[in-house]
């Protein structure tokens, strides 16, 4: 099965397999064809990727993107460097895919089950009694030009190259050059002699006269600016809001509760056993003897089914909940059945199914238990309703009044208040509606603040509209100086308390450099990035990183935070091997540190065979010098044409 990888030990060495591309690449190129309209940029084997698919690919990212980050600006996607990467992406996909299908890697029924039973943003859409909501969950993939079969063999596909990835490992030798490389870069050891010029020792002599604040101030009055600030009011509408003001009859309640009872049925589940066969005629034929004999149930799975995963287990997959596959024929299979029964042949995306019911645990919820989960699911379905027909009327009112307390009135919200917004201040995390950079740049605009307007209907989250109106502005000023003076005279204190040492240190170092011997330096220490010294940061790195090929050396480095400055004299270097390491758990970190850089350069290599095994290439030609500066100098144009 691995023939092509062990035939490429050498190679190889560059290539343990990492196989963690962002999401947003894994797209399936099942049923690409030279037929697809739009020329050919790319092909892996006979494989083609069209011009079409590529825009398709760079529209799809573009719209994730605005997904994550609404203020996302999508002409960072177009340009030439950009949309060649992503063509990377697209055929180092490609190959992979090309990897899989050649070794027959197909991740099973059970492991699709599990990995969409472990993603957070389906576990959102599953409803108090476990189910997921088939609807939403359409829904979501629909927002991201999916159906479900779709999403699911994309799944499929990821786990299947999961699987290349863990073949490939245990087959595989690593970088060992360059992790010995990174090993003895981050192990190495250096003697070295300081001196210190800490900036305290100057304090004194740095003190500013009157002249020097104040021209520091004048200099400098961007440092002692208040941003501007308003007072608001702001209005809200949420289909959570309009939900929450729903209330139904208990007749209501009971009507819909027996329209949905499965939704309601409590949270059963079911032990299941599966055979999965390639054609309906296998299927057929093993039902026929199945129904024959009921008892060797598991010996045909273990034998016939394509499920490797369960087919061990004599095809058990465990207890599963409704709606645990997402794969509604199969879904509905299960909980058509009673214990000890056996389903007739049922088609899906996988393949054709026979399934057999082994235990059942869990009982249906009755109405009273429910009625709290079905207010719930009545209001927030009415609600969403409701929330569509009021949005508009929102959208209109603000825009039509001059306040938002009438606004209030119409449509039955509340009227909120905030003080001292600052303009450009983050408040996301604190607050997703007031921090909303589209809110916020409304609430500082000219319309808001001198035409006193209304800001628009502004959408700030999922299905949320917000408006907000200025009650009071303060525009940005400079404190005077007399409130600043004492911050002014410690800053300016403190620089040129720094420069003093900066000074002294620089001129040692010159003299020491010529005259060794005379050097008043500090007892000798091992420095490294895991003994330290208590040395800062950036003392360590220039200690680490100075020219040691003729000793002694000299490197000077400036402390940060205005800590002055240090002169440190290297005598000896000291290079280490990570088998030396007796600390086992100082040896797990350093893999760790490097392991990033081992496997980004593992995964380009390995891509990089793939792509030379499949007949990979890129036809599309690779932008040029000139055509990357073409965007920027377009904008630059945009930018003086707005200006003017």
């Amino acid at each position: 099965m691995f023939d092509f990888v062990r035939k490429h030990t050498r190679l190889m060495q560059f290539g343990l397999l990492v196989l963690v591309f962002p999401a947003f690449v894994a797209i399936s190129f099942y049923g690409y064809s030279q037929n697809d309209m739009g020329g050919e940029v790319a092909k892996v084997g006979d494989v083609a990727i069209t011009q079409v698919q590529w825009d398709q690919e760079l529209q799809r990212q573009g719209q994730l993107m605005r997904q994550s980050n609404p203020d996302f600006d999508a002409s960072a996607l177009e340009t030439p460097a950009q949309k060649y990467r992503v063509l990377e992406e697209m055929v180092a996909q490609a190959v992979l895919q090309a990897a899989v299908n050649k070794l027959h890697l197909r991740a099973s029924d059970a492991q699709v089950a599990q990995a969409l039973a472990q993603d957070p943003s389906i576990a959102s859409l599953r409803q108090p009694n476990g189910q997921l909501d088939m609807q939403q969950y359409q829904a979501l993939l629909a927002t991201n030009g999916l159906t479900v079969a779709q999403y699911e063999a994309q799944v499929r596909q990821e786990l299947s190259e999961r699987q290349l990835q863990a073949n490939i490992y245990g087959t595989t030798l690593t970088v060992q050059n360059l992790r010995e490389t990174l090993m003895q870069a981050l192990l190495q050891t250096r003697q070295v002699q300081l001196a210190r010029f800490p900036s305290a020792d100057y304090l004194a002599q740095a003190k500013p006269t009157p002249e020097q604040a104040q021209a520091y101030y004048k200099a400098h009055t961007d440092l002692f600016k208040l941003p501007a600030t308003v007072d608001i009011q702001y209005v809200v509408l949420s289909p959570a809001d309009v939900s929450a003001k729903l209330q139904f009859s208990d007749e209501e309640l009971r009507s819909y509760y027996t329209q949905n009872q499965d939704r309601f049925a409590g949270v059963q589940e079911r032990r299941v056993s599966h055979i999965l066969f390639q054609t309906q005629a296998q299927a057929e034929a093993a039902l026929a003897q199945i129904k024959a004999q009921p008892e060797i149930f598991a010996e045909v799975a273990k034998k016939s089914s394509m499920d490797a995963g369960s087919a061990a287990q004599g095809g058990d997959l465990g207890f599963l909940g409704k709606g645990a596959t997402a794969n509604p024929e199969f879904d509905d299979a299960v909980f058509a059945l009673e214990q000890g029964q056996i389903s007739a042949v049922v088609k899906s995306p996988a393949g054709f199914h026979i399934i057999k019911v082994t235990d059942i645990k869990g009982q249906a919820k009755p109405f009273e238990q429910a009625k709290a989960e079905v207010l719930a699911a009545l209001q927030a379905e009415q609600g969403a309703k409701k929330y569509a027909e009021l949005s508009e009327n929102f959208r209109n009112a603000v825009e039509d009044n001059d306040d938002l307390l009438t606004v209030a009135k119409q449509l039955g919200l509340k009227v909120q208040s905030a003080t001292g917004l600052q303009q450009g201040a983050v408040l996301q995390q604190a607050d997703p509606v007031l921090g909303n950079a589209k809110l916020q740049k409304a609430i500082f605009s000219a319309d808001a603040l001198t035409q006193k307007h209304n800001t628009p209907a502004i959408e700030v989250g999922s299905s949320t509209l917000v408006s907000a109106h200025v009650v009071k502005y303060q525009p940005a000023s400079v404190q005077p100086f007399a409130q600043v003076q004492a911050q002014i005279q410690a800053l300016v204190t403190a620089e040129r308390a720094q420069d003093l040492a900066k000074v002294s240190g620089q001129t040692k170092l010159a003299e020491w450099k010529k005259s060794p011997a005379s050097a008043q330096l500090e007892e000798a220490v091992s420095v490294s990035r895991q003994r330290t010294q208590n040395l800062p940061q950036p003392v360590v790195e220039a200690i680490l990183k100075a020219d040691a090929s003729n000793l002694p050396a000299w490197v000077g480095v400036e402390m940060p935070n205005h800590g002055g400055y240090i002169v440190a004299k290297i005598d000896k270097v000291q290079v280490s091997s990570g088998d030396k390491l007796e600390d086992e758990a100082a040896r797990r970190q350093i893999e760790q540190i490097i392991q990033p850089t081992l496997s980004k350069a593992e995964t380009a290599a390995f891509v990089a065979l793939l792509r030379k095994q499949f007949k990979a290439k890129i036809i599309a030609p690779k932008p040029t010098a000139e055509q990357e500066s073409a965007p920027a100098a377009a904008a630059a144009e945009d930018a003086d044409a707005d200006a003017s």
